[in-house]
């Protein structure tokens, strides 16, 4: 069974994540999704560059969840337009 608490506790914590990410320099423009379950977290997306994702992925840390799982995906936007 799930605590009202824990479960108020839980939103607060994706929403502080869903906020924080999007703020920093170079992710402004980038849509992640954010799934907390308990005290783990999965990141999702697609972002252009690598830096990008280890940007991400960095932010995410900070909050101190005991599980991250990331499934960002790295994938220029213009790939489809080069040769090989």
């Amino acid at each position: 069974m799930i605590n009202l608490e824990d479960k108020v506790a839980g939103e607060e914590l994706a929403n502080s994540i869903e906020a924080a990410v999007p703020r920093a320099r170079g992710l402004t423009n980038l849509t992640l999704g954010i799934a907390l379950a308990g005290n783990s977290l999965t990141l999702s997306g697609r972002v252009p560059e690598l830096w990008q994702k280890d940007m991400a992925e960095s932010i995410v840390r900070t909050f101190g969840l005991v599980h991250i799982q990331y499934n960002i995906e790295v994938a220029p936007e213009h790939a489809s337009l080069q040769t090989p």
